[in-house]
């Protein structure tokens, strides 16, 4: 798995006594995003197959076509997750992705929520002698910065037979010894013949309170293949997790006159987290768990820097 990271800073500086510094991230089209939203609920079952890997970072505002049948339902974010193992988490929740609650008429009311359904996966090409070896992984994490779930509240991984009929596998149930700002791992087999067919899937979804965003749950990193163990637990893949700091202290904008006032008070080195997901022994050693870089960008303004 590589990533590809394009790492784009814009400076701008103009004379106009109005003129500011901004910070500009990498152009998306945002367009109408509440209609492209919903449109996707209609979303073809076009197949995909093994490997199955998805880590929500290629990107900030829609899910991919050609690995989920998206709804209004799950929110796909960079900030509820605490250290996700990469960029972007999708989280459930009593609301769907425009922050509608599921039930405004009883807010006490409980029920599964948000749903996080896959295309359809072509598992009948996986030889028999591999289908023992197929597992499932994915990171969760509870609350996050989001609001904690109760006692009884649920995550749940759930299979599509070849009858049509979906099968709970794994149940994630809320409990005291939980903490809220580490995502955790889980790995588990798909190896009975009847999810062995053409048009499988798998799907998550979330038990909680349904009027508003409650009951947080953070998902990442989900990975299918077949040739794994119950073990394999580590990727060669060292990730960004966060976007990067403010250049501007505390501020993402600033007027051009107050930054010159004291430039060196007013601009600090941004920054981000990377993720290491190698085990060292993998690797053939110790690795490395700082990575430091800095680029200086010379502007000049009528001949002058």
């Amino acid at each position: 798995m590589k990533h590809s990271v394009a790492l784009i800073g814009l400076l701008s500086i103009a004379t106009s006594a109005l003129a500011q510094l901004v910070e500009y991230p990498i152009a998306t089209d945002r367009s109408d995003s509440k209609t492209r939203r919903m449109s996707r609920t209609q979303s073809t079952e076009d197949p995909t197959f093994l490997p199955f890997f998805e880590d929500f970072s290629t990107s900030d505002t829609l899910l991919r076509d050609s690995l989920w049948l998206y709804g209004n339902s799950v929110s796909l974010n960079n900030g509820i997750g605490i250290h996700p193992p990469s960029k972007n988490v999708v989280s459930f929740d009593g609301a769907d992705s425009l922050g509608k609650p599921y039930n405004v008429n009883d807010l006490l009311a409980k029920g599964f929520a948000d749903r996080l359904t896959s295309q359809p996966i072509r598992m009948d090409l996986v030889s028999v002698p591999l289908q023992t070896t197929v597992y499932l992984s994915f990171f969760y994490q509870l609350k996050g910065r989001g609001e904690p779930p109760d006692p009884g509240d649920q995550l749940i991984l759930s299979l599509k037979e070849q009858n049509g009929t979906w099968e709970d596998v794994y149940v994630i149930e809320t409990d005291t010894t939980m903490v809220s700002d580490v995502f955790t791992q889980v790995i588990v087999p798909i190896n009975d013949p009847k999810y062995f067919h053409d048009k499988f899937q798998f799907r998550f979804k979330n038990y909680a309170r349904l009027s508003g965003p409650y009951d947080t749950w953070n998902l990442d990193y989900i990975y299918i293949n077949s040739g794994r163990t119950p073990g394999d637990l580590y990727y060669p893949d060292r990730t960004i997790s966060t976007s990067f700091t403010s250049l501007f202290q505390d501020y993402f904008a600033m007027p051009v006159h107050h930054f010159l006032e004291d430039p060196a008070a007013n601009i600090v080195y941004p920054s981000i987290d990377l993720t290491n997901l190698q085990l060292a022994s993998i690797a053939g050693g110790v690795q490395p768990n700082n990575y430091k870089t800095r680029a200086y960008i010379t502007s000049q303004v009528g001949g002058i820097n």
